[in-house]
């Protein structure tokens, strides 16, 4: 798969008109924790509660998810609908949002809260000079980068 960087995210090509996520999503480990509890078991023996963990992930999605960031008012109303949720819709929502924010095509139907039907797919899309192509060695030790203006040049 091409690894490139869109619009200053990390995508791999997928076919000419849709990409997919190439950054795997890292938590802090007591959030980790906490997530995981919940979602095996229901419960968890932390102090992290389900809208600590709703928040820990929004927030790393405006940090390094730039193409599916939701802006602040409609995450807000989001936020609300998923708090009124019962415990087994939320931590369906939480899992929809994990398996969406790994390093993969999975997308999630996140409707429930008034987000949109298949969040993170990145569709039509259109390349900018800036963009870049990146090239990396099999261990990732060596990377070259070509941006879209350089190809054009050598036309």
């Amino acid at each position: 798969m091409q690894l490139i960087r869109y619009k200053g995210a990390c995508m791999t090509i997928k076919s000419a008109t849709e990409l997919n996520n190439a950054r795997q999503l890292w938590l802090d480990c007591d959030v980790y924790n906490a997530l995981d509890d919940y979602l095996k078991c229901g419960t968890s023996k932390s102090s992290i509660d389900i809208m600590q963990i709703w928040d820990a992930l929004f927030d790393a999605v405006n940090k390094h998810y730039p193409l599916h960031r939701v802006e602040e008012s409609t995450l807000a109303k989001a936020r609300t609908k998923f708090e009124k949720l019962d415990l087994d819709k939320q931590l369906d929502v939480l899992g929809m949002i994990v398996v969406a924010l790994h390093a993969d095509p999975g997308r999630a139907n996140l409707s429930l809260v008034g987000l949109p039907s298949e969040w993170k797919r990145v569709r039509s899309v259109s390349f900018s000079d800036d963009d870049e192509f990146v090239f990396q060695s099999p261990s990732g030790l060596f990377e070259t980068k070509i941006t879209i203006a350089e190809l054009k040049k050598a036309e």
